[in-house]
């Protein structure tokens, strides 16, 4: 009998265990995905803001600056989603 209720405490344990590990990754695909979230929005801004200063610019500045703005953006993009 005794054998049986250790084996048992074991498994709970594990079970206990396990459950803590599934609350881990959990928390960590949370805090991954807010930061995704808000580099993703804060670049997003970023090249709205260029793209409205650009729009006081002269024309050839004001394509070269929206571009670049929109290629700094696709850059961040990039090294979060890769990164």
């Amino acid at each position: 009998m005794d054998g049986i209720s250790l084996r048992y405490q074991r498994l709970s344990q594990v079970s206990k265990w396990m459950r803590g590990r599934k609350h881990h990754h959990l928390t960590i695909t949370v805090i991954v995905t807010a930061i995704i979230t808000v580099t993703t929005i804060a670049a997003a801004a970023a090249v709205v803001a260029a793209a409205v200063a650009a729009a006081a610019l002269p024309y050839p500045r004001r394509v070269v600056t929206a571009a670049a703005a929109i290629a700094a953006f696709v850059v961040v993009v990039v090294v979060v989603v890769e990164g």
